[in-house]
């Protein structure tokens, strides 16, 4: 039998807070590792209203061959990243630390980044923490279960 892994052990997951105006419009942890886009689309990660600043889909956190994620961010975006022990405004990012590629500005991003997207009046927080273990789901005592001849109409099958 395996030794149990440590919270400590798991790879970090990715949990975004969409904020749009002054109230939070949705909260996920990315269990899995994959893109994340936001937009207008239903196919994708975050669903928002139309809006200028934001195409249809909008691939924000794109997941790298080596399995680490990298933040895309256009001129018209705004925020605030924290690299390590500082935190860096994206302008400053363009100057330095981002490479540019086609349109789009692009960050490596490690573990312990998190930051404060702005696109229009829709605010994207973003950290990396340890996944929470995995809920089982609910389930009813035997007593409140329904079974196959409880769910039967008595009349109707005498009457058959």
């Amino acid at each position: 039998m395996p030794p149990a892994t440590k919270p400590a052990d798991l790879p970090k997951i990715l949990r975004i807070g969409v904020r749009q105006g002054d109230r939070i419009v949705e909260e996920k942890l990315v269990r899995k590792r994959e893109n994340v886009t936001i937009g207008q689309s239903s196919k994708n990660t975050f669903v928002l209203p139309a809006s200028n600043a934001l195409p249809r889909s909008f691939t924000l956190f794109e997941l790298g061959p080596d399995g680490q994620y990298s933040l895309n961010f256009t001129d018209g975006m705004d925020g605030r990243i924290a690299i390590g022990e500082q935190v860096v405004a994206l302008p400053a990012l363009r100057q330095n630390k981002a490479q540019k590629k086609g349109e789009l500005w692009h960050l490596q991003l490690s573990d312990k980044s998190r930051g404060k997207i702005i696109i229009g009046d829709v605010t994207v927080l973003f950290q990396f923490v340890t996944p929470p273990p995995i809920q089982p789901r609910p389930q009813l005592p035997s007593s409140v279960r329904s079974s196959l001849l409880q769910n039967l109409d008595w009349l109707f099958v005498a009457v058959i």
